[in-house]
Formats: C-alpha cells, structure tokens, sequence
C-alpha cells in the first residue's frame, strides 16, 4: 500500500473513532472490534484493523478531534441526520495547509457501524496537496478482546500495534515540550 494511501487510512480510523463527543453519540460496545477499510477508487487493497475497545479508550478517542500537536490545531462539528451522524473536521496544519475531513457515520454501534470518511489536503506548496480521497470502514463486534490485546490497542493490517492510549498520551506531552520550547506557556 502507498505511503499516502496508509497515512489518509490511519487518519480516517482516527477520525472514524473521534465522533465529537460521548453523550453526543453512543459509545462502542466494549471488546474486540474489526474493521474492514476500502478505498472507494479501488486504489488500495483492502485493509483489515483489529481494534481491543474499553470505556477508557473509546471515550478518549472521542476526544482527538479536538487534539493540538505542533501547531497544528483541528476542530470539529457534527449534525445529525436521520440515523446518520456527520462530523466534518479541520486541521490548520500550518498557515498555507489545511487537512478536511468529512465522515458520515451509520449503525448502533453495538454489533456495527459503517463510516465514510472523506480527506482532502489543500495549501501551498503544492506538492502538500492531495486529491480528495474517500474512506470507507465497515467496522464489527467479534466478542471479549483476545488475550493478548490491552484497551486501546489497535492491529493494523500488517501487523504492527499501536495502543492509542499511549499514543495520545505521547501526543500530548510533545505538544507541552513544543509550547514550552516555543516559550508559551
């Protein structure tokens, strides 16, 4: 899979579990969740994600829309439509830079849940600019996370895990060492 191609599919599963807010939207059912991503050009193969999901996890992903690292800032805002809930997000990644996200989100979240997640990245110079790439995600409960996942941990396709609790964790305290560096408070 191309470089750009994983890094738009991470930032979708991000954003796929970044839906604003908890008492806004119900939160996953706790356990072993696997989510299928496609590309809707058929650029990419698709991708299989094992997410291990707790109360603790899923409610800090709800939280990343509104993250701060670097400089770079995103906001979100959602509507409701039916049973659809829409959040569209912007990230300021520099003066010139700006990454959108548009993701439509369909199910009861307790068996499964669809997402559709559209990127687009638009700025100078022009070589940041990507074309508008849409993600979709059909995301299942398979039962008790396996015994060998903690809260929070993801598998990608390849095999390689990541536990969001402590990426956010990291992502956080960068952004402190980056302020303090910066002189701001």
């Amino acid at each position: 899979m191309r470089p750009r191609v994983v890094a738009a599919s991470l930032l979708a599963l991000l954003a796929a579990d970044s839906w604003a807010s908890a008492q806004d939207y119900p939160s996953r059912r706790v356990g072993h969740w696997e989510l299928t991503l496609t590309s809707d050009d058929g650029s990419a193969a698709p991708q299989v994600i094992q997410q291990c999901v707790d109360a603790e996890s899923d409610k800090l992903l709800h939280t990343f829309g509104g993250l701060t690292i670097g400089g770079t800032t995103c906001t979100s805002s959602q509507r409701k439509d039916g049973g659809n809930l829409q959040v569209d997000t912007v990230c300021q990644v520099s003066p010139k830079i700006t990454a959108t996200l548009q993701t439509v989100f369909t199910g009861d979240f307790s068996n499964s849940y669809t997402v559709r997640a559209t990127t687009r990245v638009e700025g100078e110079p022009a070589g940041a600019q990507t074309p508008t790439r849409t993600v979709l995600i059909a995301a299942k409960w398979l039962g008790a996370c396996k015994p060998d996942q903690r809260p929070g941990d993801i598998v990608m396709a390849d095999g390689k895990r990541v536990n969001v609790i402590e990426l956010m964790t990291t992502m956080e305290e960068l952004g402190k060492l980056l302020k303090k560096k910066s002189g701001n408070p």
